[in-house]
């Protein structure tokens, strides 16, 4: 029997992390374009390898056609995950540790033009759903004979693949994890989660930046 699907599995899970320390170790940045190209290979290589895994890989990816329900469903994980991020910010500074608004994580990639900051967003939303949304429980519950195994197995990786945010933020990463599983898993739609995560990265990395700065060059004109 083929190992393919088992060695695509710990890729999804666990490959970006990985390539995440060889980058680092090497002088190099997570917010590189090698990095974010890399996501998008390793994607590319999990809907591959769904075909060998499963007879029916666009059903277990959940890469029909978008549903209402999906849709839906996508708009309620968006202002879950919202809601949720004054209380987390606010166990954040609890703990003594600086908001997310105000990490040097945040401000590097705000630091970043646009364009760029666009195409993070979209990187993250496409790559990381399919990974570990789509592949690792749709095609892993699968592969492991266990969908809470590979439900467990997504939530611990995709945490621990934001590590470099710190582990103060990992509460936020937690709970949006949390939320778009439920939404994969109740929908089975992985365009309504890669949707939700799209507008949830776009309102932190583009919106809430351009707030931030119209605000602070109106208290500036105010003095």
């Amino acid at each position: 029997m083929s190992a393919i699907p088992e060695l695509a599995l710990a890729l999804a899970l666990f490959g970006a992390p990985l390539l995440l320390l060889v980058i680092k170790r090497s002088g190099g940045s997570s917010l590189g374009l090698p990095f974010r190209l890399s996501l998008w290979a390793m994607a590319g290589i999990a809907l591959e390898a769904a075909r060998s895994a499963t007879p029916d890989a666009q059903v277990a990816l959940g890469m029909l056609l978008p549903t209402w329900h999906g849709a839906i469903g996508a708009g309620v994980a968006v202002v879950m995950t919202l809601a949720a991020w004054p209380l987390a910010q606010r166990l954040q500074t609890r703990a003594g540790a600086t908001s997310t608004l105000q990490s040097d994580a945040f401000r590097e990639i705000v630091a970043q033009p646009l364009s760029y900051r666009l195409f993070l967003v979209v990187t993250a939303a496409v790559t990381e759903e399919i990974l570990y949304r789509g592949f690792a429980i749709g095609v892993g519950g699968q592969i492991l004979g266990s969908a809470p195994a590979a439900i467990a197995l997504s939530l611990v990786a995709f945490v621990g693949a934001h590590y470099r945010w710190g582990i103060t933020h990992m509460a936020s990463v937690l709970w949006a994890a949390i939320v778009l599983t439920v939404l994969f898993v109740s929908t089975r739609d992985l365009w309504a989660c890669i949707a939700s995560h799209g507008v949830i990265d776009l309102i932190g990395l583009v919106v809430a930046p351009a707030m931030l700065r119209r605000r602070g060059s109106g208290s500036d004109r105010g003095r």
